[in-house]
């Protein structure tokens, strides 16, 4: 599937990401941080964290376009804490896509790892004498990952008022 950033209106066919690369690399700038990656790696970081956003959260609200929506936002009837009408892809869903793409780099956000000691982001090799160095994401914990690299975007998330529910076993229609 190709790299689509969804729009505003939920309309955008087969999206698979919130930001560009161009957001993805504004917003690292903003805070003194270059990304030096090609563009074909922080597309696959940005939808591996669109990914990691869209599975993290049950969300309030429903999708825009239903079933034809392939991302979780933007969402009809969506209300931040302070009861404001939220519309498009949030501002803080867009900054959570940033910070879960920096953290794919070394995590494992969604738990497809083939490998026991996880998926390979580094190798290299050398004829003599023989040397080998692999470089892992770390995968120490489960899919949904804990570490401190990921409090900010869960935070951003969290505090927005967007979350339905937070842990425990999502309700079943019946």
């Amino acid at each position: 599937m190709a790299f689509t950033v969804q729009d505003d209106t939920g309309t955008e066919a087969n999206a698979n990401a919130y930001i560009s690369v161009l957001e993805l690399k504004d917003y690292w700038a903003d805070r003194g941080d270059i990304l030096l990656d090609s563009d074909a790696v922080l597309q696959a970081m940005i939808v591996e964290a669109t990914q990691y956003i869209d599975f993290r959260y049950r969300y309030k609200g429903t999708k825009l376009e239903g079933r034809d929506q392939t991302t979780q936002f933007p969402r009809y009837l969506l209300y931040d804490l302070n009861d404001d009408l939220v519309e498009g892809i949030p501002r803080e869903v867009k900054e959570a896509c940033a910070e879960y793409a920096l953290a794919s780099q070394t995590i494992d956000l969604t738990g497809t790892s083939t490998t026991g000691s996880g998926t390979i982001i580094e190798e290299s090799s050398k004829v003599g004498p023989i040397e080998k160095s692999v470089k892992y994401k770390d995968t120490r914990q489960n899919s949904f990952a804990t570490y401190a690299v990921v409090q900010v975007a869960d935070n951003l998330l969290l505090n927005s008022g967007f979350v339905l529910n937070i842990g425990g076993p999502i309700p079943i229609r019946g």
